[in-house]
């Protein structure tokens, strides 16, 4: 199967995306809002599910992961990004990493 790569915006290559998306201070609220979607939105609870209640034991290898726990998260991952609104060609190029990497830690085909 032949991958066609994306096109995106153009992005600033002159720093890096964490000091585009404003550091620290600006990425904390997106990841906090994460945990609280996890926790309590009835459409992530599949996934959420998944890993018991402690998110301190948050290591994915030993969870079946498959595409329903895979899309949950990525939703997941995607609205506090659209909620805070990042930037389009920094949200495009998020999502699309986001992405292989939920892919990548599949271990269930279904």
């Amino acid at each position: 199967m032949t991958r066609v790569a994306p096109i995106f915006e153009p992005i600033d290559v002159t720093s890096s995306m964490f000091e585009q998306l404003g550091g620290e201070c600006r990425v904390r609220g997106p990841v906090d809002r994460f945990y609280e979607l996890m926790d309590m939105q009835d459409e992530f609870a599949q996934r959420r599910a998944v890993q018991g209640k402690n998110w301190d034991l948050a290591r994915h290898w030993p969870f079946s992961i498959g595409k329903v726990e895979r899309d949950q998260w990525f939703a997941c991952t995607g609205r506090p990004m659209r909620d805070k609104e990042v930037l389009m060609p920094l949200f495009q190029r998020l999502l699309y990493s986001f992405f292989g990497v939920a892919d990548w830690m599949r271990n269930r085909a279904e």
